[in-house]
């Protein structure tokens, strides 16, 4: 994927930053192969604020691809105490299928509009 483009909601910029430039090669690798999957974890102290259980968190990665099959745009969400089911992720995937599609058109047009400059 090129450049470092994103955008965050329930992140601060600092956090966000971190999250994009440290962003792991082999989840790159595994997305590539994947069009979704979902790693459970414990949260961190941090993360579950003033719950005296510890719990879990689901963090659903899912990508989006162009026309030649390359990676152009990952994304990521979390879900605290309760997984993603699969009729969600299957939802997801297909919103995800169109933002590709979108994609797709929004370089097309902007491909024409150079030309003819």
């Amino acid at each position: 994927m090129e450049g470092n483009v994103y955008a965050t909601k329930g992140l601060s910029h600092q956090s966000a930053a971190a999250l994009v430039e440290n962003f792991d090669m082999d989840k790159q690798a595994r997305l590539k192969q994947e069009k979704s999957f979902v790693i459970t974890r414990q949260l961190t102290a941090n993360e579950k604020g003033i719950a005296q259980e510890s719990y879990y968190a689901y963090d659903l990665y899912s990508s989006v691809f162009n026309s030649k099959r390359e990676l152009v745009a990952i994304l990521m969400a979390t879900r605290e105490g309760h997984p993603h089911n699969d009729r969600d992720i299957d939802s997801l995937n297909g919103l995800l299928n169109r933002v590709s599609i979108a994609f797709e058109r929004i370089l097309m047009y902007e491909e024409v509009e150079n030309r003819g400059r």
